[in-house]
């Protein structure tokens, strides 16, 4: 069941994501263009401005589709979940762990295949449009010690992904808190919100001074077998993996206790 439930999201998250998607890859070949015919034939009249205003939509474009990424899983949870359809969704036999869990799986799924198609993008822009551009020598570089490049930018890639899936969990958990009241129910998730921002970034101090000075110095201990950029990413996904099972839980008990539809 959970795989159907989270096929059906990810049908609904693509066709809403579809016009940035393909706004940002039509705003990428053009501004592609553009620079080829700047550099074949020199036009030095109009394309230069043209390109300002390409490039410039092109970043916009891809900030938009990143921020897209997001917001959509949880606006997904608030119309299936909340809303109307919430009726059926609730009365089905699934389970609350599995409607929680199919909106956190298809936004961490939909973050990372955004994630990639906005690296290609980006990769092809200063690719194509850079002289003498090159990756060559940066992917060889060793970063600390036996820390490769290719490990870094692996672990980034983790670290991205599990931030971002934790920022839908905070927006699904607050939503699911916001809406066991009876009235004002946006506006109360908004307060819940901040709350449990402040409160999980506490927590996420506390968690991360314990891991880096605690009795078994693990400040050192990583610092020596890893270097100082794994240590830090490492810190970053447990704290992020943290979030996400402490606002799954909060969800999961909202809706299956307090749950007040309109």
């Amino acid at each position: 069941m959970l795989g159907k439930l989270i096929k059906y999201d990810l049908n609904y998250i693509f066709r809403k994501m579809f016009p940035f998607l393909l706004f940002a890859i039509i705003s990428s070949i053009v501004l592609t263009i553009a620079n080829l015919l700047q550099r074949q034939f020199q036009i030095n009249a109009v394309l230069p401005s043209l390109m300002v205003l390409f490039g410039f939509t092109t970043i916009i474009s891809l900030v938009g589709l990143s921020i897209v990424a997001v917001i959509m899983p949880a606006y997904r949870f608030y119309t299936n979940v909340l809303k109307d359809e919430g009726y059926l969704s609730n009365t089905l036999p699934i389970s609350k762990s599995n409607l929680v869990l199919s909106k956190l799986l298809s936004g961490m799924i939909t973050v990372a295949l955004t994630f990639i198609v906005i690296s290609i993008l980006t990769f092809l822009l200063f690719r194509l449009n850079i002289d003498g551009y090159t990756l060559n020598n940066v992917i060889t570089y060793q970063v600390y010690g036996d820390f490769s490049f290719t490990k870094t930018m692996v672990l980034i890639f983790l670290v991205f992904i599990t931030q971002m899936t934790a920022f839908i969990a905070f927006i699904v958990a607050a939503l699911s808190v916001g809406h066991s009241y009876d009235n004002n129910k946006l506006v109360k998730s908004v307060l819940f919100g901040i709350i449990f921002y402040v409160g999980m970034q506490i927590i996420a101090g506390i968690v991360m001074a314990i891991i880096l000075w605690g009795p078994n110095d693990g400040y050192n201990a990583m610092l020596d077998g890893q270097g100082a950029i794994s240590l830090i990413l490492y810190l970053a996904m447990i704290v992020n993996l943290l979030f996400i099972t402490v606002y799954f839980f909060i969800s999961k008990y909202f809706i299956t206790n307090k749950l007040n539809l309109e």
